[in-house]
């Protein structure tokens, strides 16, 4: 602490900047970018939850919320709040990647929370098979019919520019 307060004292004096003032006046983790792994890492360290959700809503990150990687956090045992949390944080996708059959099939067999599939359904530009072979398919597969229906609304709603922001954004 005093070869702190000396190296900012000297720093003021003589105008020069130093690493150690920077640190001083920058909050720890503000350069900081999530990602899945740390989010996995905060887990494991047993974290209190609450926690989690707040360093995840206030801070930058480079989540993999794709089908691919929520099944992953599934399969790793993240909370599905945990989870939500980042979908929300996470920008959309770019229009060009569009959420298939495959994708929502693969998150229900990994036991993805419904709400949070049904949330990556309608904050995802859908590039859903809703014919009848494809409704086939997904009662075949075993999808809710929550999952199922929601997919159906959002094949049929009207193009729109990107996927709708959660209202915690506005």
């Amino acid at each position: 602490m005093q070869r702190m307060l000396t190296v900012l004292a000297l720093s003021l004096v003589s105008g020069v900047s130093s690493p150690m003032v920077a640190d001083a006046q920058a909050p720890a983790g503000a350069g900081e970018v999530l990602t899945n792994q740390m989010v996995i890492d905060m887990v494991n360290a047993k974290l209190p939850r609450n926690i989690i959700v707040t360093r995840i809503q206030t801070s930058r990150n480079a989540f993999d919320v794709t089908a691919a990687g929520l099944v992953f956090l599934r399969q790793r045992e993240i909370a599905a709040p945990i989870m939500s949390a980042m979908l929300l944080a996470t920008p959309v996708r770019p229009a060009g990647q569009l959420l298939t059959n495959d994708e929502v099939i693969a998150m229900v067999e990994a036991r993805v929370a419904r709400d949070l599939v049904i949330a990556k359904i309608r904050n995802t530009l859908p590039g859903f098979d809703v014919t009848t072979s494809g409704l086939v398919v997904l009662q075949q597969r075993k999808v809710p019919q929550a999952i199922i229906k929601a997919m159906i609304e959002e094949a049929s709603a009207p193009p729109r520019a990107s996927p709708a922001q959660p209202s915690h954004y506005y």
